[in-house]
């Protein structure tokens, strides 16, 4: 259904001259109503059809085959020639751009970073630390020799993401990002331009690898030197706050709206760095370090004679050991390299926006199994969209801006069918097989309210806390054009917050439209407590069938038989990608039709007459599928359903004489009513055929009851409903032959058309 009028669920009431002196009966009423008028003087009469975006959607499984399965492989995907039919790919790093970036982290001692956690992200080379060394971080390192200079990234091997824990029983924990080793990336020359086709199109050079259902909530690398990984030696840098330390160079500079990851090197210090003999001094034993001192990163302090025993033992107090074979002079203060500078390598990290395939061209079904019928999950959009929201803080011109929460959602649905594609109705193509569960995915971009606001109940919660900031933070809003004091706290250039959950009690199998994940705020005073749902109230009615689907005009519209009365709305719903408004920039100012929009629901507001000075630039999501509403849907758990019943002794096909052999346990438990079944395949054309069975060491015919007490049954003529098998009782004297041989021989005989065994199955 539709819907249009907001739905107010009051909270706590306190009655207070304060809201009568306003001339309202409650906060309540005054929020209300100024909205409205606020609302209504601004962009004029509502059109009674109004739906805000939350159209329902008419999902079809019909027409559909296997050729929509969508693989869900995990970690890299290396078929660069393929990536722009799926995914918007980013564009090659400029030089000015990766030099901005490596400058950076040169001249920026432990910065502070920020979480980043994405499925399904590209990551781009930036810098291998050592080739253009900045003046205070040290990426190349003197050895523990004093003489010997070190490069770090040459010894960080292995880049990879994902939780994990050092050593190598935590292999499972994270992912390798392919190519991508000793501080840099292999180029790769093959990487297809978006909006090409796969074969022919053009193409460009990058290094850059996509990583796809991987994980992005912690980034390491492996030093060469040894099996142990550091994932406590990095940090992500927003874009922003590099161009905003170097704001110069132009838009062939600009990183703004980008994301890096720093990693500062850390030397392996194992047992390799020890010799195999110790250093006994003052009762105490220590180790003896390896006189190759070219392989590790240490203070050296080194004397012409061996010291007294108290500067040895001074020596020793601060962690100094002396090295093999140099008489006790020379004593080296092991050190892992760490400096607190992220530029012995850097990497960008782009978050994965599924190309919108909404205008191709359907492709021919192909087949991806070589049976017509299986049971698979079918998972299903039955919603999807950018949310805009308007909080009714503050109902002034300025303020209507609708970025006081935005998030992208989609409501799943997964349910497990028996697929028939033989079928000629989707009823008896597509047949339940149990109930059907849903799940909502959510990501929080940006929250421009000073008020609390929760998503989804406890389900997601409330949108300042998820972004870990105060109440009165506004997140992801604030740009060049937004009219805010110089006082507003404000965070720009936050990742997103993603959450998917089970919402199947909540949705209520009746509606599954985006307007029924609640959308709930309060507003206080010292004298009374407001809460409010903000969500639009459902007011239209729409023409059925018989069946509870709904009914499509000849355009594929929905067709609505009743409609009531339409008030101001306080969410709007938007395709995924649909950027959002800066803070206290009006929505009419950055979205110029709206006010038509508002009279006229067919209006292209969203892709026409937009002021982008107006918007906010960064719009990632993870959940940017293509915006295709009718028949999207992909399938896993595919298991071919066998067209045999019951256990298989036997698969062929195959012709003529033949043994079958099986073991005799499988029989054991076979009662009188037990059967064997010879599933075969033959034309109506076929005059005749026959089956004859033989024991399994040709020691004579094994008869069947049924058959009239032989072993032999014939078609002659075949009928024309021959049901494509024919099968035979398991009587004790039947079983007994069968078993105590381990089998038997099968025999057929036909006229010059195909005749053949396909299967022989034992059915309990």
């Amino acid at each position: 259904m539709i819907f249009g009028t907001l739905a107010l669920v009051a909270g706590l009431y306190l009655a207070s001259c304060t809201d009568h002196d306003t001339g309202y009966d409650s906060l309540y009423d005054e929020k209300i109503q100024t909205f409205e008028k606020v609302f209504n003087k601004l962009y004029g009469p509502i059109d009674p059809q109004h739906n805000w975006g939350f159209t329902p959607i008419s999902v079809e499984l019909g027409g559909t085959s296997t050729a929509d399965v969508q693989a869900l492989t995990r970690g890299h995907d290396a078929n660069a020639n393929e990536w722009a039919t799926t995914w918007v790919v980013p564009d090659p790093l400029t030089e000015a751009q990766k030099d901005k970036v490596r400058r950076y982290f040169q001249a920026h001692p432990n910065p502070e970073g920020v979480a980043f956690d994405y499925a399904n992200f590209f990551v781009q080379q930036v810098y291998k630390g050592g080739d253009k060394v900045g003046a205070n971080s040290p990426e190349k390192y003197t050895a523990a020799d004093g003489i010997t200079t070190m490069v770090g990234s040459n010894q960080m091997d292995k880049l990879t993401c994902g939780s994990y824990s050092a050593g190598a029983e935590s292999l499972n924990y994270y992912d390798h990002i392919n190519n991508f080793n000793n501080g840099t990336a292999t180029w790769n020359n093959n990487v297809l331009n978006n909006g090409q086709p796969v074969n022919g199109g053009s193409k460009h050079s990058d290094q850059i690898m996509l990583m796809v259902n991987s994980k992005s909530d912690c980034f390491g690398y492996w030093n060469s030197n040894g099996s142990v990984g550091f994932n406590n030696r990095y940090v992500i840098i927003p874009g922003s706050v590099i161009q905003e330390w170097d704001g110069s160079g132009g838009s062939n500079a600009n990183v703004s709206g980008m994301w890096f990851v720093g990693f500062d090197f850390e030397q392996l210090i194992d047992d390799d760095v020890y010799a195999n003999e110790y250093y006994n001094f003052n009762g105490k034993r220590y180790r003896y370090l390896n006189s190759s001192m070219n392989r590790y990163c240490g203070d050296k302090k080194e004397y012409n004679n061996t010291p007294s025993a108290s500067v040895i033992q001074g020596l020793l107090d601060e962690g100094y050991l002396p090295v093999a074979g140099k008489a006790d002079k020379v004593f080296v203060k092991l050190s892992s390299c760490a400096d607190g500078y992220y530029s012995d390598w850097i990497v960008r990290v782009i978050p994965g926006t599924k190309r919108d395939t909404s205008g191709d061209k359907d492709k021919d079904k192909e087949e991806t199994t070589t049976s017509k019928k299986y049971t698979a999950t079918i998972h299903r959009i039955m919603s999807m969209g950018r949310v805009f929201v308007e909080d009714l803080y503050k109902a002034t011109r300025e303020d209507l801006d609708y970025n006081d929460a935005v998030f992208d959602a989609i409501i799943w649905q997964d349910g497990k069918y028996e697929i028939n594609e033989e079928a000629t109705t989707d009823a008896k193509k597509y047949v339940p097989a149990g109930a059907k569960t849903y799940r909502v995915e959510i990501a929080l971009l940006a929250a421009g309210g000073t008020i609390p606001l929760k998503i989804a109940g406890s389900k997601f919660g409330d949108v300042h806390d998820s972004f870990g900031v105060g109440m009165t933070t506004v997140v992801n809003t604030v740009g060049e054009a937004s009219n805010v004091a110089g006082t507003l706290s404000r965070v720009t250039g936050q990742p997103y917050v993603y959450k998917m959950f089970d919402y199947t009690s909540e949705l209520g199998g009746t509606n599954y439209t985006i307007n029924n994940i609640p959308i709930d705020v309060k507003w206080a005073t010292d004298e009374v407590t407001v809460g409010a749902r903000l969500n639009n109230k459902e007011i239209h009615e729409y023409k059925k069938d018989e069946n509870g689907n709904f009914v499509l005009d000849s355009k594929g519209n929905l067709i609505i038989v009743n409609s009531g009365t339409q008030s101001a709305p306080h969410i709007l719903l938007a395709p995924i990608g649909t950027p959002w408004v800066q803070e206290r920039v009006n929505i009419r100012d950055a979205y110029t039709r709206f006010p038509t929009y508002v009279g006229n629901r067919n209006t292209d507001v969203w892709g026409g007459d937009v002021e982008n000075f107006n918007l906010y630039g960064d719009n990632r999501s993870p959940l940017a599928y293509a915006d295709k509403y009718q028949g999207w849907f992909y399938m896993t758990d595919i298991e071919e359903i066998s067209p045999y019943e019951g256990t298989q002794l036997w698969v062929g096909p195959k012709k003529g004489q033949f043994e079958v052999s099986f073991s005799g346990s499988i029989l054991a438990n076979a009662t009188s009513k037990s059967k064997i079944r010879i599933y075969l395949t033959s034309s109506t054309s076929t005059s005749y055929w026959h089956i004859a069975l033989q024991k399994k060491d040709w020691s004579g015919a094994i008869n069947i009851p049924e058959w009239g007490n032989s072993n032999t049954i014939s078609y002659n003529p075949q009928p024309q409903n021959f049901p494509g098998y024919v099968e035979f009782k398991l009587s004790s004297s039947v079983k007994s032959a069968i078993v105590s041989k381990g089998g038997f021989v099968i025999q057929t005989a036909n006229n010059n058309n195909p005749f053949s065994i396909d299967c022989i199955t034992y059915i309990p």
